[in-house]
Order: structure tokens, then C-alpha cells, then sequence
């Protein structure tokens, strides 16, 4: 008879699981019961029984079979893959055995008939790879290890075609050792869904008080019934994974890899992340990896002597090449558009006055004194007057006309002005770059309007024979970039007009607001840099750093599983950018649940950088609700 507490929370969670989730992720570690409250309950029982596969071991790939097509691709078998599943079906089919309980040897003896291999070389080279694929559930070896201090009876029952001497070795490799003993279908020739193989178990330890785990609900839980053990359902991670909504991919090797790193460690019930810390580690974290991969190839391609990771966008790909890839001399830079237009102000006179004081004229909102001071040029109040304005007009569009001639006829006296700024910015432009001949600038993307002005910048006062790249996620689709695309300074990893494939559409609302949120995900907590000096000048901070700390967290952290993984023969593999960008792109058009992250992040009302006062302050939340996405 099943003990009344576990069939209770059995079937709350059962029930939970066949909820519709409409927020993504939210309370899914309620879903399991934590460790130190299954191992109270657990106390009663004489014995303890485990599965094995999905249970106390999980696998580096999202479906078994996927083991089966890297065996394929490190001896270059064609079609490997599919006779490798086909064999085990003829094997069951062809055999004398009780209950078709095969073992490997049998099937690689169908294997024989198609193939003219060495049987011997492929069995031993599969065990060896489920061995380097294969590792403990975190969750359950918690779970074990805390039984055997209590010195509970445990046993381990799988349905499996390895028998007890390989499954030994493959469970020791994983941590689990000082078990009762080990019992395998292939073996016995019974198994776990007609509840033979519980049944004899039970005659051969004589006890039936017997408590099984497992994640198979037909083989694990309903078999194990028939032999009137109870029964914890550990539910697949995976299944779970799907049914609250997770975006999973099997459609190549590296996207089964980083389905089964996001099933295992979001859904197994061990690690207590936030949402914020999830969010990081299942969008983040792939994209991150495959950036910098991308970034090493175009370093090596192209000879480049020197990466420069962008602020601020930039700045945890900055801490996470350091720490895992760090094959190229590389600093963090500090810049922004702010401070690039006041350095270049002399060639970029136009765009200066555009960006500081066309987009004011649009809102209509500061006076002409507010909008100097704010920009720097307090130099020009005094000249106001001359152009029959006063400081307390509004800068609107009719007046914008009279500044923009006021800033033309006062330039030389303001590339003075701006002459302290350019010198700081030289002396630590020229440090960072060193005597690199060549850099590589890392960034988000989009217009590529800093690397740009950084590269007239140091062609026209440092050196003309530096060469300066650019890498981002992703490009504007316009004629401007795309001809520094053609001409090899720019070069995206995920989309742009070369690759147009899920790419953020810049025209819309939509998709600026998606941009907004994958800014945000990679934003640093340091302010905008505003001006080049003896002490930099920065900006005023926005209150995210608690949100972000946890968002850059869960993107390291997949980066420290990821880079642990070892498929043999599979050293070298390059993310493509679909696997590496289809994640976070189809989850921006979640609206709901990229609300529900970051409807507390703080951004500026305007896009406008001030030297001074205080700039009113808005969420993404707020954004997505005006923009009419949410």
C-alpha cells in the first residue's frame, strides 16, 4: 500500500505538471520536493530503489539516441545512427529470451549482418562514450548520499541492454557506490513495466516495504505498483521542461547539447535559481558561447592582434572570454557615443548636433540653456543672444535651425573646447590599443556607429595604418552598414542583410523594443560614459544591478557547464548562430514573460545623454505597455 504522504504529493505534483503554464518558469522548483523533506519520508521503508537513466543519471544530450549518431560521426559509419536503432528493434524481435530482455551483445549482433565491423571495438567504444556523456543527477546524488549516512538499504533497477558488470562502472563514474546491489532486465530477463523483475527482487531481499524512484510513470511507477512496492514519480526533466513551456531543440548535435544543459539544471529540482538567473542561463549563456567562438575565428581569420570588448554591452563577454577562452590579448574599452562625438566633434559636426539637439527639438521639452549645459557646451550661452534667442525659449523645431548655425559659426571655438577631452581619450585609446596593428571591436551591434567613429578616430590621429573590425550579434539591414559589411569591417555572428534569418526588424516598435531587451540582458551596471577627462565623466546610474548581477550569473554559469563538457572526438566545435540565437529569439516574442523579467528594469524616459540634472526614469515594463506589445 502506498504510504499516504508520498501518494499525496505524488499526485500534487502530477497535477501541477498538467497545468498550463502561462509564465514560463515561475516556481518550478515547487514543482520538486526538496531533498531534506523526500528524505524524511523516506525513512520507513526497509529498502530504497532508484532507476538509473533520467533518474539518478542524466546525459549530455537531450534523447539517448543522440549518443548513437556521435559513435556514427567518430568512425564515419553512414547511416550508423538509424541501424544502430534498428538493431535493437530486430534484436527483440529475433530473439529467445524471456520478456525480449536483450543485452548489447545482441545487438551489436545485428549490427554484424549490416555492417562488416569489429564488434568488440564498437560495444566497448559505445560504453566508453555513455561514460563521457553520462553524469550524476545532483538532485538524486544528494538524495543517495544522504541514505547511505542513514544507512538505508538502497537498490538500483533498470531496464537496460547493459548488463550489471557495465552499468557498475558506468554508476561508479558518475559517484554512486555503497549500494545494495544492482539488478538489470537484460540480466534477469524480466523487467520493470510487467513488475516481474520488482516481483523477484522482493523474493530475493524479502521484503516487499520497498519504495522505488524513478521518471518512466508506465515501467517505474504502474510496474512497480503490480509488485505493491510504492512508488516516488520523479517525473523526466525534460517532459517537465516542455510542458512549462521550454523551448527545446534536437535538430543537431550541438542543439540536443544545449537543450539537455537546459532540462537538466532548470528542471531538476536542485538548483533554487531565480528568474532573473534563469532567464541569463537559458538565452544568455548559448549566445554567449557561440559569440566568442565566432569572435576567436575572426581573430584567427583575419590576423587581428587585439579584441576590445565594447562598453557597456560588452562587458560580461568581457569577464567570460577571461575566464574561459582568453586565447587573444583583449581589454575591456571604455566609450560610448556620447564621448566618441565630442572627440571627432571636428569631422562629425552634423552628427553631433543631430543626435544632442535634433532629437531635443522633437520632444520640445528643455529650454536652449538646459539643452547647452546638458551637452556640454556652456561656452555658447553667451552667443545665444546673438542669434535673437533667449536662454529660456524652448528648443523646438522652428528655433533648432538658429542653434545649428550658432554651433556651425562657434565650431572652431569649440573643437578648442573639446580639445582637453580629445587629449585624454588619446593617451587612453593609445594604451589600451598598445602596438597592436590590428583590433577587433566586440559589440552588440546594430548601427556600429562607435566602431565607426572609433575608427576614423584613431586612422585620423593615432596611426592610419591601424586596422579596426568589428564583430556584433547583429546588424541594421541598411545601405550604410551593409557596405562595411561587403568591405570586411564589420561582420556579424547572428543576422543582418547577409544573414537575414531571425533577424530584429529596427523598423518597428517590435522590434526596437526586442532590441531594448537583449540590451538589457548584456548591459553592464557602470553608467554611460558622457565625457573623456582626467576623471572620466559618467552618467547617472540606473538601480539594475541586482537584476543584472543575477542575469550575468546564469550566463557564466552556463558557460562553466558548457565548456565542461567533453564529446569525444567533437574538440573543435564551432556554435552555429542558430543555435546559438534561436533561443533568445523566439523567446523575445514572449511578451508575457519577457514582461514578467524585466518590467522593473530601469531605462531613461529619452534617449538623451546629459551632462547634468537628473533624467526621468521609465521600465521596460512601462515601455512594452506604451509600445502596445504587453
Amino acid at each position: 500500500m502506498m504510504n499516504k504522504f508520498l501518494k499525496k504529493v505524488r499526485n500534487k505534483i502530477v497535477n501541477n505538471y498538467d497545468k498550463k503554464i502561462y509564465i514560463k518558469k515561475s516556481n518550478i522548483d515547487s514543482n520538486r520536493i526538496p531533498v531534506s523533506e523526500l528524505i524524511e519520508k523516506l525513512k520507513e521503508y526497509d529498502v530504497v530503489s532508484f532507476d538509473i537513466f533520467d533518474t539518478l543519471i542524466f546525459r549530455n544530450v537531450l534523447n539517448p539516441t543522440d549518443i548513437f549518431q556521435i559513435l556514427e560521426n567518430n568512425n564515419s559509419i553512414n547511416n550508423f545512427s538509424n541501424m544502430r536503432i534498428e538493431a535493437e528493434q530486430l534484436a527483440r524481435q529475433n530473439t529467445k529470451k524471456k520478456n525480449f530482455e536483450v543485452n548489447i551483445c545482441d545487438i551489436y549482433e545485428e549490427i554484424n549482418k549490416m555492417l562488416n565491423i569489429d564488434v568488440k571495438k564498437l560495444i566497448k567504444e559505445e560504453f566508453e562514450l555513455e561514460k563521457a556523456m553520462c553524469y550524476a543527477n545532483p538532485y538524486m546524488l544528494e538524495l543517495f548520499n544522504k541514505l547511505k549516512k542513514e544507512k538505508k538499504k538502497i537498490i538500483i533497477v533498470s531496464d537496460m541492454y547493459w548488463n550489471k558488470e557495465y552499468l557498475t562502472e558506468l554508476l561508479e563514474n558518475c559517484g554512486y557506490s555503497g549500494y545494495y546491489d544492482l539488478f538489470v532486465s537484460c540480466d534477469i530477463e524480466l523487467n520493470k513495466g510487467t513488475g516481474e523483475i520488482q516481483k523477484y527482487i522482493s523474493k530475493k531481499i524479502n521484503t516487499e516495504n520497498i519504495i522505488h524512484i524513478g521518471d518512466n510513470y508506465n515501467s517505474d511507477i504502474e510496474g512497480s505498483n503490480k509488485a505493491n512496492w510504492d512508488t516516488y514519480y520523479y517525473k523526466k526533466c525534460k517532459d517537465v521542461a516542455v510542458e512549462n513551456g521550454e523551448l527545446l531543440y534536437d535538430d543537431s548535435l550541438l542543439s540536443s547539447v544545449y537543450s539537455s544543459i537546459i532540462v537538466n539544471n532548470v528542471y531538476s529540482g536542485y538548483n533554487n535559481w531565480n528568474k532573473y538567473f534563469t532567464y541569463g542561463f537559458c538565452y544568455g549563456g548559448i549566445l554567449t558561447c557561440g559569440l566568442l567562438d565566432y569572435v576567436d575565428v575572426q581573430m584567427k581569420m583575419k590576423k587581428i592582434d587585439k579584441i576590445l570588448f565594447m562598453a557597456r554591452d560588452s562587458k560580461v563577454l568581457y569577464d567570460v572570454y577571461n575566464k574561459y577562452y582568453n586565447n587573444y590579448k583583449n581589454d575591456y574599452f571604455v566609450v560610448s557615443r556620447s564621448a566618441m562625438l565630442e572627440i571627432s566633434f571636428e569631422k562629425n559636426i552634423k552628427s553631433f548636433i543631430d543626435f544632442y539637439f535634433k532629437m531635443r527639438a522633437n520632444i520640445a521639452k528643455y529650454t536652449i540653456e538646459d539643452s547647452l549645459v546638458q551637452t556640454d557646451l556652456k561656452i555658447l550661452l553667451p552667443k545665444v543672444r546673438d542669434y535673437n534667442l533667449s536662454l529660456n525659449d524652448i528648443l523646438t523645431n522652428d528655433n533648432f535651425k538658429m542653434i545649428e548655425e550658432m554651433i556651425y559659426d562657434n565650431k572652431n571655438e569649440i573643437i578648442e573646447y573639446f580639445n582637453s577631452s580629445k587629449k585624454y581619450a588619446l593617451d587612453y585609446i593609445k594604451n589600451t590599443i598598445g602596438d597592436s596593428k590590428s583590433v577587433l571591436c566586440v559589440d552588440l551591434g546594430w548601427g556600429g556607429t562607435i566602431n565607426t567613429l572609433l575608427r576614423s578616430f584613431i586612422n585620423d590621429n593615432i596611426n592610419n595604418k591601424i586596422d579596426i573590425y568589428g564583430v556584433f550579434i547583429g546588424n541594421n539591414d541598411n545601405f550604410k552598414v551593409n557596405s562595411l559589411i561587403d568591405k570586411g569591417i564589420f561582420s556579424n555572428y547572428c543576422f543582418g542583410y547577409n544573414n537575414k534569418h531571425n533577424s530584429l526588424d529596427f523598423q518597428t516598435l517590435e522590434g526596437t523594443a526586442k532590441a531594448m531587451l537583449l540590451e538589457a540582458m548584456f548591459t553592464s551596471k557602470e553608467p554611460t560614459l558622457l565625457k573623456y577627462d582626467k576623471k572620466f565623466l559618467y552618467g547617472n546610474k540606473t538601480n539594475n544591478e541586482k537584476i543584472l548581477d543575477e542575469i550575468h550569473k546564469g550566463i557564466i554559469k552556463f558557460v562553466d557547464i558548457y565548456k565542461a563538457i567533453n564529446i569525444p572526438n567533437h574538440n573543435n566545435i564551432i556554435i552555429n548562430n542558430e543555435v546559438a540565437f534561436r533561443p533568445v529569439f523566439e523567446i523575445l516574442n514572449n511578451h508575457e514573460y519577457n514582461y514578467d523579467i524585466f518590467k522593473d528594469f530601469q531605462e531613461y524616459k529619452d534617449s538623451l545623454p546629459r551632462f547634468n540634472g537628473d533624467r526621468e526614469l521609465t521600465t521596460l515594463g512601462e515601455i512594452l505597455k506604451e509600445r502596445g506589445i504587453i
